[in-house]
């Protein structure tokens, strides 16, 4: 049975958590930091369960054991979701597409429009996905620098630092940086952008630079709990490489040493990865970034049954 998880599913998950197959489901807040791919139960069990209505969760309940759970949480705003932990069972597709399908119809109970999930290029979870409604976006690398591995260098100081960025001020820079085909299912208007934002959370610093008068550059770098720097960057497609690379320098400058620096890099930004193997970043995992969009909100999901 696929079913909502309850309060009496803390111990299930406590004694069978550990044998629940790894976790694919890689949100940035994962990404880059050593965990146990296996659902950690005796750490999130009992989170899991008090989110209640914000990370809706659905399991798969045999007897008196769990064969597969997944849970969904808000990005930014209330019409874009992420997949946050996604256990599938090994030996069922049907119960796989089952858990997503349902669990999504969850989020969309709750106003979703749209779900991402993103997973390693060669997971096999995403065959599954697919059947479960999502799509491919884009491929995503993830690069990563060690912090205190690396010489300082000047810089021209044209990136400005500033104390906050606006919202506007970030979406103008957005809408003139990502193509008009990753925009259209990432976040083509204001809201949808906004709301599609992946959460900065920890110490942020940012910066701009300006070319006649308009922003043409920003980088920001999150020193975060989990002992990283996350360091986000765009450029106006007319920059030279030259742009990218000062971006780089100025974000390497803002972090906490000796904490390594990450950077999620969609594989269509060429001059970006340019700009950081020139700085000694090193291409780690590369991962397929999914969107699942729900034209028809779902009433009244309960309980459905699990597939033989």
């Amino acid at each position: 049975m696929i079913r909502t998880i309850r309060p009496t599913d803390v111990l299930r998950l406590i004694l069978d958590g550990g044998n629940l197959s790894p976790d694919c489901s890689h949100t940035w807040d994962k990404l880059g930091v050593y965990q146990n791919t296996v659902f950690r139960s005796t750490q999130n069990a009992g989170s899991i369960i008090l989110q209640g209505q914000k990370e809706p969760c659905t399991v798969i309940v045999k007897g008196m054991h769990l064969g597969g759970l997944a849970s969904v949480r808000l990005r930014s705003g209330p019409t874009t979701w992420e997949v946050h932990f996604l256990n599938v069972p090994d030996d069922s597709i049907a119960d796989s597409v089952s858990l997503l399908e349902f669990v999504c119809k969850l989020a969309g109970d709750q106003g979703a429009h749209k779900i991402f999930l993103r997973v390693p290029v060669e997971d096999p979870v995403i065959s599954t996905a697919k059947k479960s409604g999502f799509e491919d976006l884009c491929k995503e690398i993830l690069y990563k620098k060690s912090g205190n591995n690396f010489a300082q260098n000047e810089t021209n100081h044209i990136f400005e630092e500033i104390s906050v960025t606006s919202d506007n001020m970030l979406y103008r820079i957005y809408s003139e940086c990502i193509s008009s085909s990753v925009k259209s299912d990432y976040g083509l208007t204001f809201d949808e952008w906004k709301d599609s934002l992946e959460p900065a959370q920890g110490e942020v610093r940012e910066a701009v630079y300006f070319n006649e008068g308009r922003i043409h550059g920003w980088v920001r770098v999150i020193a975060g709990r989990n002992g990283s720097n996350r360091m986000e960057i765009l450029a106006h497609p007319t920059e030279e490489l030259f742009i990218w690379e000062e971006a780089v320098n100025w974000g390497l400058k803002k972090g906490i040493s000796p904490n390594p620096y990450l950077i999620l890099v969609p594989e269509y930004q060429i001059s970006l990865k340019l700009a950081l193997e020139k700085f000694g970043f090193i291409p780690n995992e590369t991962y397929q970034l999914m969107l699942a969009s729900l034209a028809v909100r779902v009433e009244n999901s309960d309980l459905i049954p699990a597939k033989a």
